[in-house]
């Protein structure tokens, strides 16, 4: 799962595998360790929530959390819909299946075919 953060806005990319499991658990949780101990760790993720009606995002700590509706969660992973896109208050949220790049020898099969290859 990729995370970008970019002013007030913030995109998790996830491959193949990835939404998968987000499905079957309802929850997907990665961490970037930028130190030696327990502190030095930001964790983000994304999981499914059936208590609340629109995108959230948590912020707690050293932890990032993307909360989907459950039916919002349950249609992206099993749809072929790409993306669930939100605006909550101040932060644009955005969350995307990824896909193969164009260009490059690199056909990682754990990414999407994209939709423009062989065009």
């Amino acid at each position: 799962m990729k995370l970008r953060i970019h002013r007030n806005s913030i995109r998790l990319r996830l491959n193949r595998p990835e939404v998968e499991t987000f499905g079957a658990l309802g929850r997907l949780e990665e961490a970037f360790e930028y130190g030696p101990g327990p502190q030095d760790r930001l964790t983000y993720g994304i999981e499914a929530a059936s208590d609340i009606a629109a995108v959230q995002v948590r912020v707690s700590g050293n932890r990032i959390q993307i909360v989907l509706p459950a039916e919002t969660a349950r249609e992206w992973t099993n749809s072929d819909q790409v993306q669930v896109r939100a605006e909550t208050g101040t932060i644009s949220v955005l969350v995307e299946k990824e896909f193969r790049r164009l260009h490059g020898a690199n056909k990682d099969p754990d990414l999407y075919p994209n939709p423009l290859e062989g065009k």
